[in-house]
């Protein structure tokens, strides 16, 4: 008649385990996309730092099929948009994502270098490895994930599991669901 309560506890820490073991699914970037990517990020810091301005070296980028994250931190509001603008200027750039925080001075040394002891134990808790499509960054504590996902539950899953990870304050997601 009635289901005995060991067997409902036993369902619902069954149903629990599944729920905190379930992974994202990720759409995958072809080698050749990644280089380019990766080329063109490269570009793009590059044509930030001959700017030669100090306010600068809290800057970082990453780029996925055409969509530019700017990371990190500047002193004044037309670093912030300067620094957009020369992001813009590039044809293969769809879409410019400005993250890019304002902060005292004295304070860039703690964005001027993406932290990568938190990107791998990031990328490790969300069971990402090589070539990924999402592309992991974590400057200051906080960590931007950026790129394809099949869904939105996927993207969802992707964000929660990254929050848990020890030393991350909030997670910044630019994540793209490619619903099939």
């Amino acid at each position: 008649m009635g289901r005995s309560l060991l067997s409902v506890v036993l369902c619902g820490g069954l149903a629990f385990a599944l729920t905190a073991c379930e992974t994202a699914h990720e759409v995958e970037r072809a080698p050749g996309v990644v280089a380019q990517d990766e080329a063109l990020t490269e570009t793009l810091e590059q044509d930030v730092a001959d700017f030669n301005n100090p306010a600068y070296r809290g800057v970082s980028l990453a780029i996925w099929q055409g969509h530019a994250v700017v990371m990190g931190a500047v002193v004044r509001p037309s670093q912030k948009k300067a620094v957009a603008s020369i992001v813009k200027q590039r044809d293969d750039v769809h879409e410019v994502i400005n993250e890019l925080v304002l902060v005292e001075e004295s304070e860039l040394p703690a964005y001027t270098k993406p932290d990568p002891y938190l990107e791998n134990r990031v990328r490790q808790q969300l069971g990402l490895s090589g070539e990924s499509a999402v592309i992991v960054r974590a400057i200051n504590g906080v960590v931007f994930l950026l790129g394809g996902v099949v869904s939105q539950h996927d993207a969802d899953i992707l964000i929660t599991r990254a929050g848990e990870v020890d030393g991350v304050k909030w997670v910044v997601p630019h994540l793209f669901p490619m619903e099939r």
